[in-house]
């Protein structure tokens, strides 16, 4: 589940120009998670070349609807910064909630993510109550101490109609 109730937005429009500097400076109070992006970049005559950076994720919203704007801000032979929304999505099944979003063009056109990462973090306090941006029920069986579950389940579509389907496992134990 996630939970943004009481924090502060970032806005699209302060994250298309900025620096990874002035997008902290700006939308620091909405940050949610970081993590780093690997892009490859090729241009005609040129070969193909690696771009690695960090990733900001904010707060947001779309269309009225719950986001994440993650800023990255790659740098190399050729550094490119962009802005991938995710809409945030309730769902049914395992999992409850799911993070849908489009890759926007990198190098206009000239480029792909190679590899993602994608860290989602925030507590804070709302009217002295204890809030966390991301959580999980771990509803466990009487006399059952630890179980394995899965947490995360990413699904990559392709232009090609390819699917990459990934899912991270976690254990969890009973409080006390």
């Amino acid at each position: 589940m996630i939970d943004a109730k009481g924090l502060p937005t970032c806005p699209y429009g302060k994250l298309r120009n900025a620096s990874a500097a002035s997008a902290r400076k700006v939308c620091g109070d909405a940050e949610v998670g970081h993590g780093n992006v690997t892009t490859r970049i090729g241009f005609p005559g040129q070969g193909e070349f690696a771009s690695n950076g960090p990733l900001l994720a904010f707060n947001a919203r779309e269309k009225g609807k719950k986001a994440i704007f993650a800023y990255v801000d790659s740098s190399g032979k050729f550094s490119t910064t962009f802005v991938i929304k995710f809409l945030v999505k309730k769902t049914k099944g395992t999992y409850g909630t799911s993070l849908v979003a489009d890759v926007p063009p990198i190098a206009s056109g000239s480029g792909y993510i190679s590899a993602f990462d994608l860290s989602l973090k925030r507590r804070y306090s709302l009217r002295g109550e204890k809030h966390s941006y991301v959580s999980a029920s771990c509803p466990l069986p009487k006399g059952v101490n630890i179980s394995s579950f899965p947490l995360v389940r990413s699904t990559y579509g392709f232009e090609d109609g390819t699917d990459v389907v990934s899912v991270l496992n976690r254990e969890c134990k009973a409080r006390g």
